[in-house]
């Protein structure tokens, strides 16, 4: 039995006994640790530099969300600015006419190629079902 497929016998008992993945991933964990491990200035006393980084970290986002003419994660604009534009300034919500509503669904049914297999079945089903209408039809066209 290879690797591959003795992992896959424990993963279902594992999933049962653990729950999801999210709550045993170290990656978060690993990835904090990657961030105290860059705040290390004296090499001698790691646990030292690591505690006044921290408190750094902690006292300037304190002090970010009261600061008000100074840019902050607090205060910072979106990068996706999302604003209303002045053409959309109303708070109801438009909405089409039927006879738009219509219109747009006919363009759609009549112009998109992913629908035309779904067109083409109909027309057949409707063929099949009610051939004196489509009978009485083409003689009314003609």
């Amino acid at each position: 039995m290879t690797f591959m497929m003795h992992v896959m016998v424990h993963l279902p008992e594992e999933a049962l006994l653990a729950g999801p993945v999210n709550y045993r991933w170290m990656y978060p964990i690993e990835r904090l640790l990657g961030e105290l491990k860059k705040s290390v200035r004296n090499r001698a006393k790691p646990e030292g530099s690591i505690i006044e980084a921290w408190v750094q970290y902690e006292s300037l986002t304190f002090c970010g969300m009261y600061l008000k003419d100074v840019e902050t994660a607090f205060n910072r604009p979106q990068r996706n600015n999302d604003e209303r534009t002045a053409l959309w300034r109303s708070w109801t919500r438009k909405s089409f006419s039927t006879n738009d509503m219509e219109v747009a669904h006919w363009f759609v049914l009549n112009n998109c190629d992913e629908i035309m297999a779904y067109l083409d079945e109909h027309e057949e089903m409707m063929k099949r079902e009610h051939p004196s209408h489509l009978v009485a039809q083409n003689n009314t066209n003609m």
